[in-house]
């Protein structure tokens, strides 16, 4: 076999493993793809994206499915990927003691956040 044989049959097998690995990682090229597959793999859809907001590059989404269940999540952005960078799924936002409106918070030392949701219409 010849070197130019050889240098493309060693490229050919550095791209099959290089797609084969981008295949199974957990990486997408845009931010809502990213956690609407997050969402499927918990078992958490079908679901809608009720709320997007961004920080420092990151969006924190708030989804509910179709049993009115709620859930925060967070994509990351890697280069020109997303990755996902947690959440919580699962919030009860019935309210408590009859109260017009419903507070959680959620976060870490490095971002915190509030959900709101008003329970009352006639809350502005």
């Amino acid at each position: 076999m010849t070197r130019g044989a050889k240098t493309v049959r060693n490229f050919g097998i550095m791209l099959a493993v290089l797609a084969a690995a981008f295949w199974q990682s957990p990486l997408y090229f845009t931010s809502d793809s990213c956690v609407m597959a997050s969402m499927e793999s918990l078992g958490f859809s079908p679901c809608e994206i009720i709320c997007e907001d961004s920080y420092a590059g990151n969006h924190i989404y708030v989804l509910r499915n179709k049993n009115d269940v709620y859930a925060i999540h967070e994509t990351q952005r890697i280069g020109p990927f997303w990755k996902t960078a947690g959440g919580a799924t699962g919030m009860d936002f019935s309210s408590r003691d009859g109260g017009p409106l419903f507070v959680t918070q959620s976060g870490d030392d490095t971002a915190s956040y509030i959900v709101c949701k008003r329970l009352s219409p006639e809350i502005a």
